[in-house]
């Protein structure tokens, strides 16, 4: 039969043990969520955004902050519309420009280093559409690229509104938040 201090060896063992594996999951669960906890980050800090501009303007007009919020909303919006619609033209006149300008620069090395493998005395040269990839292997990765934009343009969104939703109650975020926090550390959890 066991002795008093062995079991107690044995039950602090069991708790360090519970303890370390607990640490792990939380830990492993985190690294998986990376990604979600940064869009709800990102939410936050556009949440705290819209929330103070429409305090503000709350605090210093006679708007209510629900109104002040709508009008912080608005000018951000028309703000980031006339961005858009600023750079949208340029931004695309450039990629109009790429897309005549690299097969143009394409045929001008490909005679490039045709003539150098004549310099070089090479009765062939292979020609550098030749040495590239193919079309199959360059649509994958301009499909990646493609997946890769509109992912980002999707969590971009989803921060948006997330944080839009976030800012037009913050008091009763903030409150749910604070029911997750023991009823005797509310007070110092609210601060």
């Amino acid at each position: 039969m066991p002795d008093a201090h062995q079991t107690t060896l044995f039950t602090r063992t069991v708790r360090i043990a519970a303890a370390v594996a607990l640490v792990v999951v939380v830990v492993l669960v985190a690294w998986k969520a990376v990604s979600a906890l940064l869009l709800l980050f990102g939410a936050f800090l556009f949440a705290t955004l819209l929330s103070g501009l429409a305090g503000f303007l709350a605090r210093h007009t006679p708007l209510g902050y629900k109104v002040a919020y709508a009008v912080v909303g608005l000018v951000l919006l028309v703000l980031a519309l006339g961005g858009i619609y600023t750079l949208g033209g340029t931004l695309a006149e450039q990629v109009a420009g790429v897309n005549m300008s690299v097969p143009q620069a394409l045929d001008r090395l490909d005679a490039l280093v045709v003539s150098w493998g004549s310099r070089l005395g090479m009765e062939t040269t292979p020609s550098l559409r030749e040495l590239l990839p193919s079309a199959g292997a360059s649509m994958g990765r301009v499909m990646g690229i493609v997946g890769g934009v509109v992912g980002v343009l999707a969590n971009v969104v989803i921060v948006l509104l997330v944080g839009a939703f976030f800012a037009a109650a913050p008091g009763t975020y903030r409150r749910g938040l604070l029911h997750l926090v023991p009823r005797h550390r509310r007070q110092r959890g609210g601060e």
